[in-house]
């Protein structure tokens, strides 16, 4: 009990549960004053399509089908009662007395010109909110969301009919008192005190009650748990139970709580507007039930009005999101043959922990010899321009990432062919499977969402590390091919703002309303105008560093050429012009790279031994001479971050 209890006590679960509570305690009492108020027909039915279409702007369909079953369900459950009673239970002078003190009157209704012109009016509006909510999202059962949206009239009509029933209604007062309570413990963040309150009121509203009260009270009890098990056995009623599954306790109880709330909130206030409104209970209890009135629906409004207002920032702007077009797309074949490579090299790194840290160990040997004509498949098929076949339309869904494991294995056998081929000298058939790493990354990064540019961007460093260790020892010929694959991957690199706009698209599909819901309810809120170019800046500072480090590679195997056809490594990389390079190399922001020969070159010397420090002076300019860093150091130097506090001037990209 205590970890439920600990859910309930955290401010932001109790703001996030008291807003859900709200919504529903609103749509209700909408639904009740449309079906009893002695207003114009049309002004009611125009209320209760308000209060269901007011979910279209933060794109909150399922609720808007929810509210649009049970909304009509209320009216229809609350008319006709009233209607039985008087037709079968009631005397004529029963009847006759009870018309002139309530606002039901059933007598012959005759249209007017007017009444057909709003009639129609009230049909074109309904059913452009109906389509409109039809168009986004449709139900998976339809047999589900019907016993949810009559589980929801059932407890609305019974916590309108238990106040109904006559009471001393002066009693009704104390009430306030106890809610002032809940309201001052809430603002002070000490739940315990409104719990005692809500007992507190609840003893003393309790006296007011006669016996047919509290035989109403007793149905009401049994109708909660029913309605709580029809809304279970209905199954999944919302695409994202973020409520109901963030907790360890079983959905039975917690919608139980949830929906109990509901019924005391439309209790407290459609008791509290009939004291205030009854001639017959005495001014003073009037006038403390008008200000508890006054205290109850501003804590059901405000805070509601709080986070609507922030989901219409956070929701974001309905643009189309096309997907990447690619002449060839060997996508599917690559990821067969991934999932085959997978199941014949299942482990090909393993770890343990030594001394408290962690250790990965390497196999040693070339995998199985089945997987060899795989791999030369493999490397074969990533040669196209391949791409994520990410369709917004009709790929956006939770299974969308269901092939991380298989990508994930096939790194590392490619990883771990690299290493031992490289163990065995084998130099260019190492630089091949790095290569083919790097192509496996520039796949991923195009097309998908920002998940899939997110994992070829980790993807792409391990090609790059493994690249480096053998790339001072290759071929002439692998040379050529090395810089022909790094400049494919930087022209062949899709704007980070697709993927982006992807990734939003598939955010809103997938989880829609739900997270933008717990994002306004949290205390980390942020604005998504705001957010989403700093968003945008922080990934294109990704995307700056690997193509930094693509630059620099593609310089590093100049150099290398240079020094195969001249027999020394250039004195700066103006030599490099224009035999091998069109202008001097710079990183994307056109800033020279900086470049030194390491020591004096020896007449005989294997020019393997001949060193050459490459490197980028980042994005403070500053010159620090070539010292290396980590990734994340680099970012921890980028305004805004906080991933590390070193010195502005370790973020340089170094290759000795």
């Amino acid at each position: 009990m205590s970890s439920l209890w600990r859910l309930f006590a955290n401010p932001e679960s109790q703001l996030r549960l008291s807003v859900a509570v709200s919504v529903v305690v609103l749509e209700c009492l909408i639904a009740i004053w449309a079906a009893t108020s002695r207003r114009h027909w049309f002004w009611r039915a125009l209320a209760v399509w308000g209060g269901i279409m007011v979910l279209a702007p933060i794109r909150a369909w399922e609720p808007a089908w929810l509210f649009g079953l049970s909304s009509p369900l209320i009216v229809l459950f609350i008319r006709g009662g009233t209607w039985a009673e008087r037709r079968f239970f009631m005397t004529s002078s029963q009847l006759a007395e009870q018309v002139q003190g309530t606002p039901y009157r059933f007598t012959r209704y005759r249209f007017t010109l007017s009444d057909l012109l709003l009639f129609m009016l009230l049909v074109g509006l309904w059913l452009r909110g109906i389509l409109e909510i039809a168009r986004h999202w449709q139900p998976s059962s339809w047999l589900g969301w019907l016993a949810t949206s009559i589980s929801l009239a059932v407890i609305a009509v019974a916590a309108y009919s238990c106040t109904q029933i006559p009471r001393q209604w002066q009693h009704a007062g104390l009430l306030t008192l106890g809610m002032v309570e809940v309201l001052v413990s809430a603002w002070l963040e000490l739940p315990w005190l409104g719990v005692i309150a809500a007992v507190a009121g609840a003893v003393a509203y309790g006296y007011a009650f006669e016996r047919r009260h509290w035989l109403a009270m007793l149905l009401l009890a049994m109708v909660l748990p029913t309605t709580v098990a029809a809304m279970i056995a209905a199954g999944q009623w919302m695409r994202w139970q973020t409520i109901v599954d963030d907790t360890r306790w079983p959905p039975f109880l917690v919608l139980l709580l949830a929906e109990t709330a509901v019924v005391i909130c439309v209790m407290v206030v459609i008791a509290l507007v009939h004291v205030a409104s009854s001639r017959e209970s005495g001014m003073r209890w009037r006038i403390a039930a008008a200000f508890g009135v006054l205290l109850v629906l501003p804590w059901l409004v405000l805070p509601t009005g709080k986070i609507y207002r922030r989901m219409l920032t956070l929701t974001p702007p309905a643009a189309p999101v096309s997907r990447f077009e690619t002449p060839v797309n060997h996508y599917g074949e690559i990821l067969q043959l991934a999932q085959r490579i997978t199941a014949l090299d299942p482990t090909p790194t393993s770890g343990a922990v030594v001394n408290g840290n962690w250790q990965q160990t390497w196999r040693t040997t070339p995998g199985p010899p089945a997987m060899q004509p795989m791999l030369n498949e493999l490397m074969d098929l990533l040669d196209a321009p391949n791409a994520v076949p990410y369709d917004p339309a009709t790929d956006a869904t939770a299974a969308c990432d269901g092939h991380i494991q298989a990508w994930r294995t096939l790194i590392r056998s490619l990883q771990a062919e690299a290493k031992v081929t490289a163990t065995a000298q084998e130099y260019d058939r190492s630089a091949r499977l790095s290569l083919a790493i790097v192509r496996t990354a520039d796949m991923l990064s195009r097309g998908g969402v920002d998940f899939d540019v997110s994992l070829g961007c980790a993807v792409r460093r391990i090609g790059y590390a493994e690249l480096m260790n053998v790339i001072d020892r290759l071929s002439k010929e692998e040379l050529q091919n090395v810089l022909a694959v790094l400049q494919q991957s930087r022209n062949g690199r899709e704007e980070i703002s697709a993927s982006l706009a992807r990734q939003a698209d598939f955010n809103e599909q997938v989880y829609g309303w739900h997270n933008r819901y717990e994002h306004a309810a949290s205390r980390d809120y942020f604005d998504w105008n705001k957010q989403w170019p700093r968003t945008v800046e922080i990934h294109n500072s990704r995307s700056e560093l690997e193509l930094t480090t693509n630059v620099l590679l593609e310089a590093h195997t100049t150099v290398r050429l240079f020094q195969h056809d001249r027999g020394r490594l250039p004195e700066s990389l103006d030599e490099l012009v224009p035999a091998y390079l069109s202008s001097p190399p710079a990183d994307p922001n056109l800033v020279p790279f900086r470049y030194r020969i390491v020591g004096k070159e020896i007449a005989g010397k294997e020019f393997e031994s001949q060193n050459f420090v490459l490197y980028s002076v980042g994005w403070d300019g500053r010159d620090d001479g070539g010292k290396f860093t980590t990734y994340n150091r680099f970012f921890g130097t980028l305004p805004g971050t906080k991933w590390s506090s070193e010195s502005p001037g370790s973020n340089q990209i170094t290759y000795d």
